[in-house]
């Protein structure tokens, strides 16, 4: 079977720039990446590219070296109180000595937009990219533009794709 991811991702981006349009207020986006692994590089490029295509402020926080846990948590907050940033990212994974599940803790659930927090209204992305897929496989040919996952509306949808699948 193919899947054409090329053709989901272009759906998924005209949605987007046609919602962003409706939206007035400044979004600002601030992403964290420390290190320099090329992947992590490649993934924040990405990131930058989709900001740029939808008008969205996009700031990088890069760290080519390890800071202590307290200096990364300041560098957090620092972005957490800015009122221009409206959605923080941390490019995982990170070094083992910042790898904590409760370096999120610093970020409020509206501003954490990857869906690491429990509670938080946002899906983890690889998730998020998994259920696309399938909800394109067995829904999106029939509708060609609607290819965005609600969990609310689509509860049922993978209820049933998934009732029968070992």
């Amino acid at each position: 079977m193919f899947i054409d991811g090329k053709k989901i991702a272009n759906n998924l981006l005209a949605i987007l720039k046609k919602e962003r349009k409706t939206i007035k207020k400044r979004i600002g986006l601030s992403v964290f990446l420390v290190g320099s692994a090329p992947e992590q590089l490649s993934f924040v490029k990405i990131k930058s590219e989709m900001a740029k295509a939808l008008k969205i402020d996009f700031k990088l926080i890069h760290l080519t070296k390890t800071p202590n846990f307290i200096d990364f948590a300041n560098l957090l907050k620092k972005e957490v109180f800015n009122k221009d940033v409206t959605g923080i990212i941390i490019q995982q994974p990170l070094p083992a000595q910042l790898s904590t599940d409760s370096i999120y803790d610093y970020i409020p659930l509206f501003k954490e937009i990857e869906g690491h927090r429990k509670k938080t209204e946002f899906i983890f992305p690889l998730g998020l990219a998994v259920m696309t897929i399938i909800k394109y496989i067995y829904d999106g040919k029939r509708k060609q533009d609607i290819v965005f996952v609600d969990m609310k509306k689509d509860r049922i949808l993978f209820k049933n794709i998934l009732k029968n699948k070992k």
